[in-house]
């Protein structure tokens, strides 16, 4: 009988440096891959937090829930003004002649879901200048659900009144070849 009592034993240590080299190896996973996904979510924040093109998330309600600074710095308007206000509080600044059609397009992207959308508006900054700008609604998709949406908006001015000054030139030349 001895002899059993002594194999259980060892069978309930053996048992217990198992579990304790399982669980040992289940913290050290947990622990890489908590280290990891904090390493990621330090290089989305850089993207976010460093990159040339405005980028502003929109939850599911449309409530705006971060801008970047390159959105403050395109649009004039501060984080604490817009956070958790409507996307139509911000549509306010689109041009009023392109402000319904911005907003369609927004809406459209809302309801189409998994794709991302490409459109182009004109807002006014806070100082009082135009802004052309070109937007990109991007889906987040978390776990298969939408849960809301990101714009990312690249000032296109430059580019605008580069291409107004060609066709202006262009006018011009046409007029001249009329006139002699």
């Amino acid at each position: 009988m001895h002899h059993l009592h002594g194999s259980y034993d060892e069978l309930i240590m053996l048992l217990s440096c198992v579990i304790a080299v399982v669980a040992s190896y289940m913290t050290w996973v947990t622990m890489n891959r908590n280290r990891r996904t904090r390493g990621i979510n330090r290089w989305y924040k850089c993207l976010f937090d460093h990159n040339r093109d405005a980028i502003i998330a929109i939850d599911i309600d449309h409530r705006v829930i971060a801008f970047n600074p390159a959105a403050s710095h395109i649009s004039g308007l501060k984080l604490e003004e817009v956070e958790q206000v409507n996307i139509d509080a911000i549509l306010s600044i689109v041009v009023k002649e392109k402000r319904e059609r911005t907003r369609a397009w927004f809406l459209e992207s809302s309801r189409n879901g998994r794709e991302s959308t490409s459109y182009s508006t004109v807002i006014i900054h806070r100082d009082g200048h135009h802004v052309h700008l070109s937007l990109k609604n991007v889906p987040v998709i978390i776990d298969g659900k939408i849960m809301g949406h990101y714009i990312i908006a690249k000032d296109t001015t430059a580019e605008a009144l580069t291409q107004r000054r060609m066709c202006l030139s262009r006018l011009q030349r046409k007029r001249a070849s009329f006139t002699t």
